[in-house]
């Protein structure tokens, strides 16, 4: 999917003698490809004026404004039409702050308890990590879980059967993860 803005307003009397013509063409093109099957959308930025500009050729911020609103719109356009799908989960490692070490599941065990921990990153299952649209990170099946809903420093961090629970919502913080909860950090 592909959104298209179009130029916006100047007060540059050059540019202002160019626009429409270029708009057009512009606007031309895009139904030409949307025509032929394409998921690409215009997204006219007809809406700003001169008074949204902070120069000749830039928006101010209620210029900005202006255009993320006819972006958004576009984008509500385009997942109405069906064009955008949910993210593919693809997993791979979580990275530790410590040179060459991954987060991992003991031994590759799927049972539910099993430590995860800071290990070599080996490139094994055990540490094949996905961060799905619910929060949860995922490895094995299960999802990494604060054991016993802990808030504390020190909480051990297991794998779990997913639940649903607010220990096993994990958000990306700061290079790493981090319960929004607990407010703790792996």
């Amino acid at each position: 999917t592909v959104l298209v803005g179009t130029v916006i307003v100047s007060t540059s009397a050059t540019e202002e003698a160019t626009r429409p013509a270029f708009n057009e063409k512009l606007a031309q093109l895009v139904r030409a490809k949307a025509d032929a099957g394409a998921h690409v959308r215009l997204v006219d930025m007809s809406a700003l004026t001169p008074a949204d500009l902070s120069d000749a050729l830039h928006p101010n911020d209620n210029g900005f404004s202006k255009m993320a609103d006819a972006f958004h719109a576009g984008i509500r356009a385009a997942d109405q039409a069906g064009w955008i799908s949910a993210p593919v989960a693809v997993g791979g490692p979580v990275r530790s702050g410590i040179s060459g070490k991954c987060l991992d599941v003991n031994a590759g065990s799927s049972a539910n308890g099993t430590a995860a921990q800071i290990w070599s990153c080996n490139g094994t299952g055990a540490q094949v990590w996905t961060a799905r649209a619910d929060g949860t990170l995922r490895a094995l099946g299960k999802c990494l879980d604060a054991l016993g809903g802990g808030t504390a420093n020190g909480t051990k961090a297991v794998i779990w059967d997913c639940n649903g629970g607010a220990n096993q919502v994990w958000q990306a913080y700061q290079g790493g993860y981090r319960n929004p909860v607990s407010g703790r950090c792996l």
